[in-house]
């Protein structure tokens, strides 16, 4: 954590999976974090890959302790939360070369499961790890395109007039990919 962005305190290790999680003991990745006011009270919900699922941990502050929640939310990998500011809903997105979108229940650990949809943009570049904006009514989705292993691993957009798409793909959609003569690379994960 900072206070100025400059000087940083380490607040330790939030979440374990070889002995806060039982479900899933290794193979940590790609974690989002959502605050929401639950039942009166701010939560955290740390959603994270554990053994190739996501899973849900919550807590009273962004530090933890994060306690799971004792099962996988959803198979597959990449978490990502998006919370309507129009609607105050939430929504969890996820996948790896399908992209998959479902409403959170109020509680943030459980999802609607009749809202499960499939929302794969259509060019083909999905890979991973997808982030969802709202901006003017349009809503923007991030994604990975190729592999975290590859030189040409980078992101992509598209939009919707919808959290649960489908995503209109527009032309030169890429925005951001490697740069070999200023030595960037692995540029794909939002």
């Amino acid at each position: 954590s900072s206070t100025d962005l400059v000087n940083w305190v380490d607040e330790g290790v939030i979440l374990n999976l070889p002995t806060d999680v039982k479900w899933g003991t290794y193979n940590a990745w790609a974690p989002g974090i959502a605050e929401k006011k639950v039942n009166g009270a701010y939560k955290y919900f740390y959603y994270f890959v554990a053994a190739g699922n996501t899973g849900v941990a919550v807590a009273d502050e962004p530090t933890g302790p994060f306690v799971d929640s004792g099962k996988k939310l959803v198979d597959n990998i990449d978490p990502a939360v998006y919370t309507d500011t129009i609607t105050g809903k939430s929504y969890l997105y996820w996948g790896n070369t399908t992209l998959y979108v479902a409403e959170l229940n109020d509680d943030m650990i459980s999802i609607k499961s009749s809202t499960k949809k499939t929302i794969t943009p259509t060019d083909g570049t999905f890979r991973e790890g997808i982030y969802v904006v709202r901006r003017n009514g349009t809503y923007y989705f991030f994604w990975s395109e190729d592999d975290t292993r590859s030189a040409n691993y980078r992101v992509r957009y598209g939009t919707s007039t919808s959290p649960f798409g489908p995503i209109a793909i527009p032309a030169n959609n890429l925005i951001l990919a490697k740069d070999a003569t200023l030595g960037i690379y692995g540029t794909g994960h939002n």
